[in-house]
């Protein structure tokens, strides 16, 4: 921030990361919005980047860091901040803000012109999928990472025992309040996918702790032996908790035809495109 506001004396910082009115865009004064934004390739699959040989490390990097012009803001904003006190996963919407440069990073200077911004409304319910989803492709890369590895292992430890002390705590049960609970469907028909994706993410998350604790058993050093127990003591409760309740988060998940209902057109996932910067 200081480095940018050197160059630019004169100008002054906008304190927020809201599409600025058009008598700021169009007033006199030269204004600095800062916020980070991540790379977001939409060829991040491709034969290129994801070559199978490559190392973990050196494949995540040429996704993200290699010829790419769209990057993602997400910004967290709430609609009623009573359900929000009740359950905040059940409010926690974003708007997702991608941005086009006209040459792509790495670039032979330290900015492009942004030349397309599209704005998307992303409901809670989706934001849980996302959350679960990447969490089981952090600790999966993490069991990658330290299968039969000499190496330090506490920050595996210290996801791994965040992931399965924050689920047991009241984590999964307060995604399950939120948007597993029958009421919920009859509520919102149109998110019956996102709601079936958020049960199967559940489930995979299960498979990628249990490979995560073989692994971790096998490079803990003896002192850390208690942590183990505790760890595998957890996860299995959790396992209990979550497949003993299969049955009926499947009947929960069945939508009653009579509640079935075409989704608003004005309602959430509105995707705007706009030309220029201001996202």
């Amino acid at each position: 921030t200081e480095r940018i506001q050197s160059k630019f004396p004169e100008s002054q910082l906008m304190k927020t990361t809201e599409k600025p009115p058009p008598e700021v865009v169009n007033g006199p004064g030269m204004m600095i919005q800062l916020f980070m934004v991540k790379p977001s390739p939409e060829d991040i699959d491709s034969a290129f980047k994801s070559h199978p040989n490559l190392p973990a490390n050196l494949r995540e990097y040429r996704k993200s860091m290699i010829n790419v012009n769209q990057f993602l803001y997400k910004r967290p904003f709430s609609k009623d901040k009573a359900v929000r006190k009740e359950n905040e996963f059940k409010d926690l919407w974003t708007m997702d803000i991608f941005y086009i440069t006209k040459e792509p990073f790495p670039t032979i200077t330290d900015r492009s012109e942004i030349i397309q911004t599209t704005q998307r409304e992303v409901t809670p319910v989706e934001n849980a999928v996302h959350t679960i989803k990447s969490k089981n492709i952090e600790l999966s890369k993490l069991a990658e990472q330290y299968k039969g590895s000499s190496e330090n292992a506490s920050p595996f430890t210290m996801v791994l025992s965040g992931t399965i002390d924050a689920a047991v705590s009241g984590g999964v049960e307060n995604y399950k309040k939120a948007f597993l609970a029958p009421e919920y469907l009859r509520a919102n028909p149109k998110d019956k996918k996102f709601v079936d994706e958020l049960c199967d993410a559940f489930t995979t998350q299960l498979d990628v702790l249990s490979e995560c604790i073989v692994v971790h058993a096998s490079i803990c050093p003896e002192s850390m032996q208690q942590l183990q127990d505790h760890l595998e003591e957890k996860l299995k409760e959790l396992k209990e908790s979550w497949l003993g309740d299969q049955q009926k988060q499947t009947d929960a998940k069945a939508t009653p035809k009579e509640t079935e209902a075409e989704p608003d057109a004005d309602a959430s996932n509105k995707t705007i495109v706009e030309e220029g910067g201001w996202g």
